[in-house]
């Protein structure tokens, strides 16, 4: 009965340290000594347990070097999971797009940022880049419109990538207002047809007198 006993509590005991790193918590080991099946299963909970605990810490270590990246990045930086959930947001992409981190995380993206005439294809790419990772615009860049805080459109250049999270799909986005670019180029061809017209108007060397 001793032996029953002494069995059923360690059983107890391991059962219950399982419960709790599946509730999320790290650093839990079954701490069960004995040399018996009992014994050897303790020592492989052990094992698993403490391997978790290493992946777990290199996950978070990447997630903070990919945040200290994001959060000096020129574009802004978007990731979403397999939902369109928005789950990063950088500081570019607070200035380019209006938003806060606060104001956008766990809000569905293309509600969010994209004209309603792209809802249905993205809606439709979205399905497939949940299975795959892949769809028509990743790794590609190219040109959107987009919505401001405000609600007003603009231009933008837009690259994204597709990364597993968790066994899940996620993408990266990354991106820049290009309206900043094209009022640029718009300033460069006034300034050129008024340097032509200048040119036009004067002589392009002296007479000889």
């Amino acid at each position: 009965a001793f032996v029953v006993r002494g069995l059923t509590r360690d059983l107890v005991r391991l059962v219950g340290a399982a419960r709790r790193i599946g509730s999320g918590e790290r650093g839990v080991r079954s701490g069960l000594a004995r040399e018996d099946e009992l014994g050897d299963l303790s020592s492989a909970f052990d094992t698993m347990a403490s391997d978790l605990d290493g992946a777990i810490r290199e996950l978070r270590e990447s997630e903070e070097k990919f945040r200290q990246v994001s959060a000096s990045a020129q574009d802004g930086i978007v990731v979403i999971d397999r939902q369109g959930t928005i789950t990063q947001w950088n500081a570019a992409a607070e200035k380019i797009f209006g938003y806060t981190q606060a104001e956008v995380l766990g809000r569905e993206m293309h509600a969010l940022l994209a004209p309603v005439r792209y809802h249905a294809a993205y809606q439709q790419g979205l399905s497939g880049f949940a299975q795959s990772g892949a769809g028509p615009v990743v790794g590609r860049t190219l040109e959107f419109a987009a919505l401001r805080r405000d609600g007003s459109e603009f231009p933008i250049e837009l690259s994204i990538s597709a990364v597993q999270i968790g066994g899940q799909w996620h993408a990266i986005g990354s991106s820049r207002d290009s309206s900043v670019r094209e009022r640029r180029r718009r300033e460069r061809e006034q300034y050129f047809k008024f340097f032509m017209l200048y040119l036009g108007a004067r002589p392009l060397y002296a007479a000889p007198t």
